[in-house]
């Protein structure tokens, strides 16, 4: 996967920064720069002048997300190579979000809510990758416990 990764730009060149390539690669771009757990909780979905639009689950992910804004357009800007995205944009839209993930995972949001103190907590980590970490171990070990409560 890395080294499809490290094509990204060359792939951008060679499309001599075609909207479609351009906002395929942003798509692509975003996965890999924030990470599987909050790609769980996003989706992006679309690139207009140099802002990309993603989706969230909630109000608590849009404020968490727009907080990290400025990491994520430098990472993201990083891997493809050339500054494509200057701004982000979320909007809540859990229907999309939910839409776009495995039949497996869908049926987990339909049984969990967001924890705003999970949220909280994660906030105070500054590293997105260990951010989505323990995101994604915290949520498992709450999804868990709730199982063993039923």
């Amino acid at each position: 996967m890395q080294d499809i990764l490290k094509l990204l730009p060359n792939l951008l060149r060679l499309a001599q920064n075609n909207d479609d390539v351009c906002e395929g690669a942003s798509f692509v771009a975003w996965r890999v720069t924030v990470g599987e757990a909050i790609s769980r909780i996003s989706l992006p979905c679309r690139l207009s002048r140099k802002t990309l639009t993603v989706a969230v689950m909630d109000e608590t992910w849009r404020k968490q997300l727009e907080q990290m804004s400025g990491q994520i357009l430098f990472k993201l800007n990083g891997l493809l190579g050339a500054v494509m995205v200057t701004g982000l944009e979320f909007h809540i839209d859990p229907e999309a979000v939910i839409a776009s993930q495995p039949v497996s995972m869908q049926k987990h949001f339909e049984n969990s809510t967001t924890d705003p103190e999970l949220i909280a907590s994660a906030e105070k980590i500054k590293d997105l990758e260990l951010r989505a970490h323990f995101l994604k171990t915290a949520t498992k070990y709450l999804h868990a416990q709730q199982q063993k409560q039923k």
